[in-house]
């Protein structure tokens, strides 16, 4: 990919939010996103489209972070595409398998897990032939045309039900929500203050969350219990970041450090940068893990060695101790991205380090916080004169409303030259070559 094809140019702007924007994140497939912020609620949105489609509230302080299952793959309330029938699968012991749509036929699967994926027609054949433990049960159905919206009652119908997103927050609880019908299926506490990040596993079976009270906590989805089926609390430090594979749990901390726990074996490693780590994300193949640190640079860790391969500096982040300002690769891994606390996006190239691109993603607040920063200086200084006490105030004014322009997240497309980012400005912004 050319600098020319990294996506800086505005495609559509997400406005709904009352308050700043925590985060937002594409689902498997980059059809639609999810948002969730201050004003407490998450938002289901086509960003391609710039179409609103659902709000989900539930929460009682605001939603710092959400992830939704990785078999949400066209499932969810919205345009079905390229479809005439669906067919229903019903499989057992088999894992996931990459969406298909095959002669205009989408197969949906169930997993014994409890899952909802899909499958091509032609993975069943192959699955077939090599005699895989598994029943299929096909129910084909005259459903909605290319081009129909599928409605709550429409989703029950075809089993579309079981797409599931969690979401965390300021009121310490994990929420496991049905995407189609916006119910909260059950509520997770344990946490003993705010909780900063949540991810699935590879299956949606498990959810990881990590909180300010210095632990990472797993949670059964498959169980009524809404009690850790595991506790992790070595760290020193509030957790701002995880990330999962399919046999360890990365996480982030204010600590300094990265930690990996092999959940099959109980090893921990940890790794210490000696800066406040603000968020953390692997490579698309799953090599390395690019950590966002409070010093204004990013780092990029050898998953397996804990070798720092490369470090990536130009933007701004410092003070983001309350928000996650997001880092990640392209879906490529050619490209490393981040956001910035004065409002820019910038892109670097993997290798060299070297600063691709930077461009002002949400400047819409920009007047105001220039408008704010000097008002408040002039009406500090008025007070407490030239003096070092008077300068200390000046400064710590103009990084409050700094603030206002912090990029909280970026996200990249899974397929397409493609990233949203948001902002404590309110909005979520969606950026093509």
């Amino acid at each position: 990919m050319s600098v020319e094809d990294l996506p800086t140019k505005e495609a559509n702007v997400l406005k709904g939010h009352e308050g700043a924007v925590l985060a937002a994140r594409f689902n498997a497939n980059g059809d639609y996103c999810l948002s969730c912020g201050k004003d407490r609620t998450i938002r289901l949105w086509n960003p391609h489209r710039g179409i609103h489609i659902k709000t989900y509230k539930s929460h009682g302080r605001e939603v710092r972070d959400v992830h939704v299952s990785p078999y949400m793959v066209k499932l969810v309330m919205g345009l079905v595409e390229k479809c005439t029938k669906i067919r229903v699968l019903v499989v057992t012991e088999v894992k996931w398998w990459q969406c298909d749509v095959l002669e205009g036929v989408l197969v949906l699967s169930t997993w014994v897990y409890g899952e909802v994926g899909a499958l091509s027609y032609g993975a069943v054949k192959r699955m077939s032939h090599e005699k895989l433990s598994m029943k299929v049960v096909v129910d084909c159905y005259d459903g909605p045309k290319e081009g129909d919206s599928v409605t709550e009652t429409s989703a029950k119908g075809l089993s579309l039900d079981n797409s599931k997103l969690c979401s965390c927050g300021g009121d310490r609880q994990i929420f496991y929500w049905d995407v189609a019908t916006g119910r909260v299926i059950r509520k997770f506490r344990g946490h003993d203050s705010e909780v900063n990040a949540v991810k699935f596993n590879e299956y949606a079976s498990v959810v990881v969350s990590a909180g300010y009270d210095q632990s990472l906590r797993a949670w059964d989805c498959r169980s009524h219990s809404t009690e850790p089926i595991q506790i992790i609390d070595t760290f020193l430090d509030s957790v701002m970041s995880v990330c999962l594979t399919k046999s360890e749990i990365i996480a982030g901390s204010v600590d300094g450090t990265v930690r990996t726990f092999d959940i099959r074996i109980g090893r921990e490693i940890s790794d210490n940068l000696g800066q406040p780590v603000n968020c953390i994300s692997l490579s698309n193949d799953g090599n390395c893990i690019l950590a966002s640190c409070l010093d204004s640079t990013l780092r990029l860790l050898d998953r397996s060695s804990g070798e720092l391969l490369q470090e990536y500096k130009g933007h701004t982040c410092k003070v983001s101790l309350s928000f996650k300002l997001d880092c990640c690769l392209s879906n490529t891994d050619a490209h490393v991205t981040g956001g910035s606390e004065d409002g820019f996006i910038y892109f670097w190239d993997l290798v060299d380090a070297s600063v691709l691109s930077s461009f002002r993603a949400h400047s819409s607040v920009f007047s105001l916080h220039v408008w704010l920063s000097l008002n408040l200086r002039a009406f500090f200084t008025s007070i407490y004169g030239t003096s070092a006490a008077g300068l200390l105030v000046c400064n710590l004014a103009t990084l409050l409303t700094s603030l206002l322009l912090e990029v909280t997240s970026v996200s990249y497309h899974p397929k397409d030259s493609c990233i949203i980012t948001a902002s404590v400005d309110g909005s979520i912004r969606v950026w093509k070559n």
